[in-house]
């Protein structure tokens, strides 16, 4: 799975470019930008010290108010070679409302080829906590640079010829919800602007604040986001679990009565439905947890939830009560975010 960068202020930093030995007291280095419609081109100067080469490199910001909210675009080699494209999203655009388990980027460009980012390589949609502050998020659209994972590098190249591209948000069924496009300079232009506003950088060199050198940092895999879990109305997705004497036949010991107890167990969905990674939380008595968890992994929800999204990728605590004539099974509220209630399709944007 192609994995989305989250670009924090130290790794914007690096991303514009510059990669570089530690600041020293004679590092100097300065920004400049020039807009035209649609966006704007910085440029990035540094020099370790006086007499040294100055190290440059450009950031390509395209803007829409739709959809993404930019584009960020990443040169090296002063503005000619793009290395990596991301699209920077405000939660609330992103996940609100919430019409999909599994949305990606799809970029078409004129000549109708298409570039999709991989499922899930955005965080899966939800809405953020009540009083959450608003923040960004990111999901790279392509990337070349070495170190990264390499994603569409051939869209890299249509971004530097200057083509005009659509850079469409799709949900798991093809819904499009939400399509912009993006048109980058031409690169006469695009070298033009840069060109005067890597002068002005140049002219503005100046002791670099204190802090990390301009330098990408090694990639990390990101942390997971933390799972969604089902809701206990959501229980009719539970269409088939062992029985009693279902688990008496495969494990004698556990049948007829055997076992007598409750307990709680955290599971997540695989992409056929079944249970997987069953975990007790909570058993009375203590070793009743392990067998609970080892049934668990015998469970199969429903493909879908009965307003269509996929119950694939989800979590759900499952509460299973033994009795001496049965399980009974049930969908225990989470202790993690919950899927938000279901929320009518809007009409695909043209």
């Amino acid at each position: 799975m192609r994995r989305h960068l989250s670009l924090t202020t130290a790794t914007v930093a690096g991303v514009i470019a510059l990669a570089g030995s530690a600041a020293q007291a004679q590092e100097t280095c300065a920004s400049a930008k020039r807009t035209f419609p649609g966006g704007d081109i910085g440029a990035f100067a540094r020099r370790e010290a006086p007499g040294t080469p100055i190290q440059a490199g450009a950031m390509l910001t395209l803007r829409s108010g739709d959809g993404p909210r930019n584009v960020w675009i990443a040169f090296e080699n002063g503005a000619a070679t793009p290395y990596l494209m991301t699209a920077i999203l405000p939660v609330g655009a992103l996940h609100e409302p919430v019409r999909s388990s599994s949305e990606q980027f799809v970029v078409t460009a004129p000549d109708g080829t298409r570039w999709k980012t991989a499922p899930l390589a955005m965080p899966l949609p939800h809405a953020p906590a009540p009083g959450e502050r608003a923040r960004n998020e990111s999901a790279t659209l392509a990337s070349s640079r070495p170190g990264y994972p390499v994603d569409n590098p051939d869209l890299l190249a249509r971004v530097a010829k200057g083509e005009t591209l659509i850079v469409s948000r799709v949900g798991d069924e093809g819904e499009v919800f939400a399509a912009l496009k993006l048109t980058p300079p031409a690169p006469a232009v695009r070298n033009r602007l840069y060109a005067e506003a890597l002068a002005e950088a140049t002219r503005k060199l100046a002791p670099c604040e204190p802090g990390p050198p301009l330098m990408i940092p090694p990639y990390k895999e990101p942390p997971p986001w933390p799972p969604l879990y089902l809701r206990p109305e959501d229980a009719g997705v539970l269409i088939r679990a062992p029985t009693l004497d279902e688990v008496g036949k495969i494990t004698p010991a556990w049948g007829g009565g055997a076992v007598l107890g409750q307990a709680v167990v955290d599971c997540r969905a695989d992409a056929r439905g079944r249970l997987t990674e069953c975990r007790a939380q909570q058993a009375q008595p203590a070793w009743i947890g392990q067998v609970s968890a080892a049934v668990a992994n015998r469970i199969t929800l429903a493909e879908r939830l009965d307003d269509g999204r996929r119950t694939a990728g989800l979590a759900l605590l499952l509460s299973m009560t033994w009795d001496k004539d049965a399980i009974r099974y049930a969908i225990a509220p989470p202790t993690g975010p919950a899927i938000p209630p279901p929320t009518p399709n809007a009409a695909p944007a043209p």
